[in-house]
């Protein structure tokens, strides 16, 4: 603050400098949402490697295309992804601890949870209970294992009463598997001890497991699940990315049972990219296996937004789920993959296409085409994916939906 010249001297005044620093901003931050076998909720959850998906999400799943969208990501460069999981009509497992209310719910939704198991026991120490004003039989222990992957988490001291310990808060702040539900009445009744030879785990007496079926991974998702009515106020759907910083790329992997994405949601993603400065890469149709078709059928997409492009054809490659029988891939999380490797090695004024940006792990393209055929299909802001002698197979292309060249944009 400058002093107040109230009398004759020598004075200093201190000014902020006029140069700034420029920080960099990430360019290259793909956000996919869809469907998945277990993880949180309409929750956008950032990840930096194939293996985190795995951990959070479960990796690859019959049911959906995200978790093959997403390793095709980090397969070909992606750094930082950011994961939306949507379900539809599914339920939470629970285990019905004996004696209970409380009851422990699984964390999410899924039939992941029916593999939930949890044991109670009372081997607590009435010193430690004293230090939080309570008596050792209002306190006692929780383990809690996933069967099918082996995560195991230990909670002692819990209680029902008022205390830092109680159980529904603990768990809500450090549980991956479980939060408590229902009234908190009861001090839960410890498990039996298991019998001889045997452990807690391998003795289906010495533990509760969750209640049959109890959890579901629910039906294939709707349009409505991305964008229905109220999604976008409640910040749901494809609308829990506002509660994220910034992404660059999203991604919308096929949810329909035809293997497609419909046309509405195409139009509203790449609103919402326009919001936030992003690009959608959106996918061929399925019905797309001719040159023809696609160009007839670009006007069919959703959108001609600047801040959308398609590419075409879609990707072959094995899938580990079927004893890695090549099987036909959209090619979003490739190509968002490719984005992220150009700005790295080239810098964002490099087009991510051309002879470097060569599709890794992809054996196959559904469809070959000539120079001619990609002729046809450029003109129509086709991005074209092409197998070239010694380079492969590459992105040819980078166009938006706006380099049609019947529309004359600018942002071609």
């Amino acid at each position: 603050m400058p002093a107040t010249l109230s009398y004759p001297g020598v004075y200093i005044e201190e000014l902020p400098s006029g140069v700034r620093t420029i920080t960099g901003v990430a360019t290259s931050i793909a956000a996919f949402v869809g469907r998945a076998a277990r993880g949180p909720v309409n929750t956008p959850v950032t990840i930096t490697s194939y293996a985190d998906f795995e951990r959070i999400f479960g990796g690859l799943w019959i049911h959906s295309r995200l978790g093959y969208a997403v390793r095709d990501f980090y397969q070909n460069g992606g750094a930082t992804a950011i994961i939306v999981r949507l379900v539809h009509d599914a339920n939470k497992a629970a285990i019905a601890l004996t004696g209970g209310p409380p009851t422990l719910l699984a964390a999410n939704e899924g039939s992941w949870g029916n593999a939930l198991h949890a044991v109670v026991d009372s081997n607590v120490s009435a010193d430690v209970a004293a230090q939080f004003g309570l008596k050792p039989a209002d306190v006692f222990n929780l383990t809690v294992r996933d069967f099918s992957t082996g995560v195991t988490e230990s909670y002692r001291n819990l209680t029902v009463q008022d205390s830092p310990r109680r159980i529904d808060h603990v768990l809500e702040v450090e549980s991956t598997l479980v939060r408590s539900e229902g009234a908190l009445t009861n001090v839960p009744t410890a498990n039996t001890a298991p019998a001889a030879g045997k452990t807690i785990w391998t003795d289906p007496a010495a533990n509760t497991a969750a209640t049959p079926a109890s959890g579901s991974d629910g039906g294939l998702l709707v349009e409505n699940d991305f964008d229905g009515p109220g999604l976008e106020a409640a910040k749901h759907g494809l609308y829990a990315l506002y509660n994220t910083d910034i992404f660059n790329i999203l991604c919308i992997p096929p949810y329909k049972a035809g293997d497609d994405v419909d046309a509405g949601l195409v139009t509203n993603a790449a609103t919402f990219c326009e919001t936030r400065r992003a690009i959608l890469l959106v996918d061929p149709p399925s019905s797309w296996t001719t040159v023809a078709q696609a160009q007839s059928g670009v006007s069919s997409v959703g959108t001609n937004s600047k801040n959308a492009a398609v590419f075409f054809p879609r990707i072959m490659e094995p899938d580990p789920l079927l004893n890695n029988n090549l099987g036909m891939f959209v090619p979003c999380g490739a190509v968002a993959g490719i984005f992220a490797r150009t700005d790295v090695q080239r810098g964002v004024w490099k087009a991510p296409a051309g002879l470097d940006a060569t599709l890794v792990g992809i054996p196959q393209l559904s469809l070959s085409m000539t120079d001619l055929e990609n002729g046809l299909l450029n003109p129509h802001g086709i991005n074209c994916l092409r197998n070239l002698p010694a380079a492969g197979r590459v992105v040819w292309g980078s166009r938006t939906l706006q380099g049609d060249d019947r529309l004359a944009s600018e942002w071609k």
